[in-house]
């Protein structure tokens, strides 16, 4: 044991550019390994992983050091699954019409992108993301899927709550879902459920799941000024193995006069008074909940 401690401490040494990611780390082992304490040894890492990058040096050791912890058997799905949950999007929101575009960065190396294609949806006044009613059509497409089209309105919202909906039409029937939130004096509570054909490594499969990607409120609560920052916690759904915890920061990067973009058609769309909003999501952990 003091064996493990000692190669332990002379790894971090390594990492001298990051030792509180290490001094963390290894409070949290030695708790497992010598306390025998196995639920703060969770914390303690949950805490070290939602911190660190997927990059960074160490996140692999602390990764695989959580997975033992919490008593889960590894494997190539669950390892898709975390990097396609994990990575960076970035959002661009226009003035009276909302998010506009959308691109995915996962950290399986892949590329979601949403392009807005149709618009009928009403927003309040001088806003660039509180939709109160309509509807509207996004195009998705993936490494996993073939850009595809679906539907979406508004059955009621406001500056405090939202209640949506999605379908989309495909070959074997139709894929759907359903988006719901309220928040007021801090609190914040939502729903979601969908149903259809999943073709990526977590059922993340319409259009409006990326937007809600690491952002539960679909952009309704961001303050619209260059660097204005948000944190979120939230949870994605995989195939038999739990949930994965996601720690999402939204920030809030630029403002543009013009916003242009070429959708899967290489049309070139064109939008004026605009926010480029960038959100990184980053690995936590793993719910049974």
């Amino acid at each position: 044991m003091k064996k493990f401690i000692i190669l332990l401490i002379l790894s971090l040494r390594l990492y001298a550019n990051d030792l509180e990611h290490g001094y963390k780390y290894q409070h949290a082992i030695e708790e497992y390994k010598i306390e025998q304490n196995r639920t703060k040894a969770k914390i303690e890492l949950e805490d070290v992983l939602s911190s660190m990058s997927s990059d960074h040096p160490l996140f692999n050791d602390v990764y695989a050091s959580y997975l033992e912890v919490s008593d889960v058997k590894t494997s190539d799905e669950l390892k898709n699954a975390i990097s396609f949950a994990t990575g960076r999007k970035e959002e661009a929101y226009c003035k009276d019409i909302g998010l506009v575009f959308l691109k995915a960065f996962h950290n399986d190396n892949s590329i979601s992108r949403v392009f807005l294609t149709d618009n009928n949806r009403h927003l309040e006044q001088d806003s660039y993301s509180i939709i109160e009613s309509g509807n509207w059509m996004y195009q998705l497409g993936n490494a996993y899927r073939k850009p595809m089209k679906s539907e979406l309105w508004i059955n009621s919202a406001n500056s405090s709550h939202f209640d949506m909906e999605e379908l989309r039409k495909t070959k074997k029937g139709r894929d759907q879902g359903k988006w719901t939130a309220s928040w007021k004096a801090g609190s914040f509570m939502n729903s979601f459920h969908s149903s259809g054909s999943v073709k990526e490594p977590i059922p993340m499969y319409m259009a409006n799941d990326y937007h809600a990607w690491g952002t539960p409120d679909l952009g309704y609560q961001i303050v619209f000024k260059v660097g204005d920052t948000q944190e979120f916690t939230t949870k994605e759904s995989t195939f038999n193995h739990g949930r994965i915890i996601l720690k999402s920061t939204r920030t809030v990067i630029s403002q543009h006069n013009i916003f242009k973009t070429r959708d899967f058609d290489h049309k070139l769309k064109v939008y004026k008074n605009c926010y480029l909003v960038e959100t990184k999501i980053k690995f936590a952990g793993i719910s049974n909940k």
